[in-house]
């Protein structure tokens, strides 16, 4: 038997922080579908709006007609879901939340691009400083990719909810399970500035510690 979607029941128990504020055109044409079903609209209706901000330009019409149909089948569209300003507010957290986390790992980005000297600072070889910072950016690169976070993209154009958002970066700044620490300047990490120790896939610590970076 079909369950009733998430977004319905995860916005009926005010979790959120589990809603999206942006849907793949598949997800939101079943969206759509079961909302009509079980007569569920109400609860999703404060993400209308932004789900359907120009649908006509992501999709060909007829699947654009599809999703507006199933929707506002009873007017839906034009309801007041909240007292003023709620919806508002939880768009406004909501995006504020995505694009906070994803700063996380795009500063590690931008302290990379920013820069031609050495982050890598082990006070050796300066070859292997370089190794270092290529090896690191490398898996940064890869950890990011793995996460479906590369290539870097505004806020916006994330179509995942706060939660997952959360999870993605986690991975992201997590060592690729199939990478192993390999030995540079003698030991299995890395020396990145003030002497701050950052993993970057050569800690023996799962993650990376990325206060002060």
């Amino acid at each position: 038997m079909e369950k009733p979607p998430l977004y319905c029941s995860t916005s009926s128990t005010f979790k959120h922080r589990l809603t999206p504020k942006r849907l793949q055109l598949s997800v939101l044409i079943q969206v759509a579908t079961l909302c009509e079903k079980y007569l569920c609209v109400e609860l999703v209706q404060p993400w209308l709006a932004i789900w359907t901000h120009k649908l006509e330009l992501r999709s060909n019409y007829p699947m654009a007609e599809q999703v507006f149909q199933l929707l506002n089948k009873y007017n839906w569209f034009w309801r007041e879901p909240y007292p003023s300003g709620i919806a508002e507010n939880i768009i406004r957290i909501l995006e504020e939340s995505v694009e906070t986390l994803l700063d996380i790992p795009y500063a590690l980005v931008s302290k990379f691009e920013k820069t031609n000297n050495n982050l890598c600072q082990s006070g050796e070889v300066k070859e292997e400083d370089n190794a270092c910072d290529a090896a690191s950016w490398g898996i940064l690169n890869r950890g990011m990719q793995f996460a479906g976070l590369w290539p870097i993209k505004p806020a916006d154009e994330v179509y995942l909810s706060i939660e997952q958002v959360a999870s993605a970066v986690d991975i992201a700044l997590r060592r690729p399970p199939q990478l192993r620490p390999i030995q540079l300047h003698r030991r299995n990490y890395c020396i990145f500035g003030e002497g701050r120790e950052l993993g970057f896939g050569f800690s023996t610590r799962d993650t990376w510690q990325c206060s002060g970076i």
